[in-house]
C-alpha cells in the first residue's frame, strides 16, 4: 500500500525488517522458503524506484540465488529484468543484454508469453536493445496458470503414529515391509501405538516410504546434534547440486565425526551416497568400483533389491537416487536399453507410490530428464517426447523454472533427430539462456555441452 501511495522509502524499511526478522532461520525452514524469495524481489523494486541501483542489484542478486534453491526459480524472470534496470542505472549497459535474454527466455519456459512479449517491448523501449529469438516467438503458448501440488488424501487421526498404522494398512505393508533396513519392526509397531515417538530420521524415511512429508502431520523438536546433522546433510545436497564436490567433502568430513547420526542405517546409507558421488566426480570415465558403491548403500536399506521389479518397492528418497544413478551407469556405459527398462519402472514407482505431488517432486524432475535421455539415444524418439512432454506439465504447472531447460534440450535434441532442425531452434534456445540463468548452480559444464551440440547441430553460437 505504501508503495502504491509513492511512499517507497516507507514500504523498504518494512520490507527490511521482515527480512531481518527472516535471514537468521535454518536454510531449510519453511516459512523462509515460502517468504524471502517474494520479499527481495519487491524489495528490489522499490530500490530501483528509489534510485539505490548498488543496493537494488545486491537484492536481485541474492534473490535469483535464493529463488533457484528455494523456489525452485519461478521468481528468477522478474529477478533478471530488476537486475536489467538495476544496471542501466549504474550506466552498465552492456550487461543489460543478458538479464533481458534471460527474463524472456525464462517466461517463454514457463509459457508466459504475455510477460516475454513485455520483455521484448521494455527491452526495445527502456533500454534501446533488441536480441534475437530464435523463432521461439513464433511458438504457439498457450498461459498455464500455476496449480497448487496435491498434497494426497488427508489421514484423520488423532496422533501421529496412528496415522503411520493407518496409511501402512492402507498400501497394504506390513510392519516388516515398511520397517526394512530403517529400524526393527517392533520399533515401528511402537511407534505406531504411541508408545515411543521415533528417531527423525527413522520417521523421516518411513514417511517417505509411505509418500508422505512428514512436516504436514508431526512436528518434531529436534536435538542441538541432530539439528546440526540435519542442516550439514543438506548443505551437502546443496553443495552436489551446485557440484561443489571440495565443499561436499568438507561438509561430509564433519558429519561423520556425528556418532550419533551413524547410529541409523539410513544415515549411513547417506555417506556411502555421498562417497560413491565423490568418487563418481574424480572419474572422468565411468567406473565399476562406482557401481559397487551404490548397490552397497543400496542394499542397507534395500537387502532383496532386484532392478527387474523396482514398481514393487516402497523407496525412499536415497533409495530413489542411488537406483537413478545406478541406472545412469548402465547408460553412459553404453547400455541405455538397460537404463531404459530401469528409470521407467523408477519413473512409475514415483508417479505409483508418492501421492503427495510435493515429495514427489523432490526426485521426479531428475528420473523424468534420465528416463527421457535414455530413450533418446536408443532411437525411441517418440517415447521420449511423451515423457519430456508429461515432465514439462508437471514442473510448468507447479512454477519449478530450474528444472525447464533440460526438458527444453532433450525436447531440441529429439526433434532434430526427427530431421525438425527448424522446429528445434527455439529449444535450444531456451535450454541455453534458461540454464546461462542458472549457471552459478553448478551448471556451467551443462552449459558447454549445450554450446557445442547446437553449433554441431545447427551451426549457431548462443551468446
Amino acid at each position: 500500500m505504501l508503495a502504491n501511495e509513492g511512499d517507497h522509502a516507507a514500504a523498504i524499511r518494512i520490507i527490511e525488517s521482515i527480512i531481518s526478522g527472516l535471514i537468521d532461520l535454518p536454510r531449510a525452514n519453511r516459512d523462509k522458503e515460502r517468504q524471502y524469495a517474494p520479499l527481495l524481489l519487491s524489495l528490489s523494486s522499490f530500490l530501483i524506484h528509489t534510485g539505490e541501483y548498488d543496493r537494488a542489484l545486491e537484492a536481485c542478486e541474492l534473490g535469483a540465488e535464493y529463488s533457484a534453491i528455494r523456489k525452485h526459480g519461478q521468481l528468477n524472470p522478474e529477478f533478471e529484468l530488476n537486475k536489467a534496470y538495476a544496471l542501466h542505472g549504474l550506466n552498465r549497459l552492456d550487461e543489460c543484454r543478458a538479464s533481458l535474454q534471460h527474463a524472456y527466455f525464462g517466461n517463454m519456459l514457463l509459457r508466459e508469453s504475455e510477460k516475454a512479449k513485455e520483455i521484448i517491448t521494455r527491452a526495445r523501449v527502456c533500454f534501446g536493445i533488441e536480441f534475437d529469438l530464435y523463432g521461439a516467438n513464433k511458438l504457439n503458448f498457450e498461459h498455464q496458470p500455476k496449480i497448487p501440488s496435491n498434497r494426497g488424501s488427508p489421514v484423520i487421526c488423532n496422533s501421529f503414529g496412528t496415522m503411520i498404522g493407518i496409511s501402512r494398512t492402507k498400501l497394504n505393508l506390513s510392519l516388516e515391509q515398511l520397517s526394512r533396513g530403517i529400524c526393527n519392526k517392533t520399533t515401528l509397531m511402537r511407534i505406531e501405538q504411541n508408545e515411543v515417538q521415533g528417531s527423525i530420521f527413522t520417521l523421516e524415511t518411513i514417511m517417505q516410504r509411505l509418500g508422505r512429508d512428514m512436516n504436514l502431520y508431526n512436528n518434531y523438536f529436534l536435538s542441538k546434534e541432530d539439528f546440526i546433522a540435519i542442516q550439514l546433510r543438506d548443505e551437502i545436497n546443496v553443495q552436489f547440486d551446485k557440484r561443489d564436490f571440495e565443499n561436499a567433502k568438507i561438509i561430509l568430513d564433519v558429519l561423520e565425526t556425528m556418532k550419533a547420526f551413524l547410529l541409523h542405517n539410513v544415515n549411513v546409507q547417506f555417506v556411502k551416497m555421498a562417497k560413491a558421488l565423490l568418487f563418481a566426480s574424480n572419474h572422468t570415465e565411468p567406473h565399476p568400483e562406482f557401481l559397487n558403491m551404490l548397490v552397497d548403500a543400496l542394499k542397507l536399506t534395500c537387502p532383496d533389491f532386484n532392478e527387474c521389479d523396482i514398481e514393487e518397492y516402497y523407496l525412499t528418497f536415497n533409495e530413489i537416487a542411488l537406483i537413478n544413478q545406478y541406472a545412469a551407469y548402465f547408460g553412459d556405459t553404453g547400455d541405455p536399453s538397460r537404463a531404459s527398462k530401469i528409470y521407467g519402472q523408477l519413473y512409475r514407482n514415483v508417479v505409483g507410490k508418492y501421492n503427495d505431488e510435493v515429495e514427489a517432486a523432490r526426485v521426479y524432475s531428475i528420473v523424468m530428464f534420465n528416463y527421457s535421455m535414455s530413450l533418446g539415444r536408443e532411437g525411441r524418439y517418440d517415447e521420449a517426447l511423451s515423457v519430456i512432454n508429461e515432465a514439462e506439465n508437471f514442473e510448468r504447472n507447479r512454477g519449478r523454472l530450474i528444472e525447464l531447460p533440460g526438458f527444453a534440450f532433450n525436447k531440441a535434441y529429439v526433434l532434430f533427430m526427427l530431421n525438425k532442425g527448424i522446429d528445434s531452434t527455439p529449444y535450444y534456445a531456451m535450454a541455453y539462456y534458461g540454464t546461462s540463468m542458472f549457471s552459478q548452480f553448478g551448471q556451467e559444464d551443462y552449459l558447454s555441452i549445450i554450446r557445442a551440440t547446437v553449433e554441431n547441430h545447427l551451426g549457431h553460437v548462443f551468446y
